[in-house]
């Protein structure tokens, strides 16, 4: 069963880079040595991905990249940037729905894995 989780991380990052490297080359980028940037950064991820496995195992979400009310207003900035460079925001919109959703629950001081809750029961 794990598989599909395996295969299911793997695909979302690699849309995720394909959505990056489109803002990226909308901005006049070298998206060759983005890549390069990013790849280097990964690094730095294990720690948030154990930290959000936690999170979502509890059920109790800290405000590990800042509160989600901060990071829903963030997600405004991000939407725009991409809509003013004609770049699709279709799933930056769906994140920030889930995020919305979980604030007007009460949850806005939680953390960035709390919308795990809206994604099905």
């Amino acid at each position: 069963m794990e598989f599909q989780g395996h295969v299911t991380v793997g695909y979302e990052l690699l849309i995720g880079l394909l959505h990056a490297f489109r803002v990226v080359r909308a901005e006049g980028a070298d998206v060759a040595g983005f890549a390069e940037r990013v790849a280097g950064m990964l690094p730095a991820y294990p720690p948030v991905v154990t930290a959000s496995g936690k999170a979502v195992a509890s059920g109790e979400y800290p405000p590990d990249l800042g509160p989600l009310d901060v990071q829903a207003a963030l997600m405004d900035d991000l939407i725009g940037h991409r809509e003013s460079l004609s770049v699709e925001a279709v799933r930056m919109r769906e994140v920030k729905g889930l995020m919305d959703r979980r604030v007007a629950a009460g949850h806005g001081g939680e953390g960035f894995a709390s919308p795990f809750e809206l994604l099905g029961r």
